[in-house]
């Protein structure tokens, strides 16, 4: 078999904003290159892709994932705004464990750059925290959680509205350590985890929906693909 350079690509969930080197934007559930394999055939790159995957998302997992939606019952991620006061709700998604979190909001890197950030709401089980979300925030909980739990209102102010696939992301502390967004386990005493950052998708349209169902695909019509 003649050798050749191939792409491996990787299909994640949704709710997960990429960028490449390049500075291109992939919103999920599009695919994306991630590497370049040389010199090995079809079937090799893929293997060698869910690996990567596999024990990525396993280092992940165990943080979880500090995620935005627009609403309080997490049930979306698109967000239209309008002159006037929105909200913003930040949830602790993912986690077998967790007693603390320590991120930042970034609303102005990817176009929703007018919003004037009025204030922070802790929602309990947060017990303690210092910071805020628009220069980073570090959360105490009050107890260890395992489900789905909203720990943050952030209220802004909108004096016009945002461009069209506009963005608000989690991101890491500015002054974190290890660098990143950090979780504190339940573990005694805790370790700190590096998460992942959900996003909110302001004003979006056909090409950056955020909350879009991703269609369930079985390991036999992978494999088909590249027989």
């Amino acid at each position: 078999m003649v050798p050749q350079i191939v792409y491996t690509y990787v299909l994640r969930g949704a709710h997960t904003l990429c960028r490449t080197a390049d500075g291109e934007k992939y919103l999920n559930p599009h695919i994306f290159p991630t590497f370049p394999v040389e010199a090995i055939d079809m079937k090799r790159s893929l293997l060698i892709a869910l690996c990567v995957v596999f024990c990525s998302s396993m280092a992940f997992a165990q943080a979880g994932s500090i995620m935005l939606f627009s609403d309080p019952g997490a049930t979306t991620c698109d967000l239209y705004d309008m002159p006037g006061i929105m909200s913003v709700f930040v949830f602790h998604m993912y986690t077998p464990g967790a007693t603390g979190a320590q991120f930042m909001v970034d609303h102005w890197s990817w176009g929703a750059g007018a919003w004037i950030w009025i204030s922070d709401t802790p929602i309990p089980p947060v017990g303690v925290f210092v910071g805020n979300s628009q220069t980073g925030i570090a959360i105490g909980y009050s107890m260890c959680i395992f489900q789905p739990t909203m720990i943050l209102r952030i209220d802004y102010f909108v004096p016009i509205p945002s461009p069209p696939c506009s963005y608000i992301q989690v991101v890491g502390h500015p002054t974190a350590t290890p660098p990143g967004i950090l979780v504190a386990d339940c573990a005694v005493p805790s370790n700190l985890l590096t998460a992942t950052g959900g996003d909110v998708v302001v004003n979006p349209n056909a090409s950056c929906m955020c909350s879009i169902p991703v269609e369930e695909t079985t390991w036999g019509q992978v494999k088909a693909l590249y027989q």
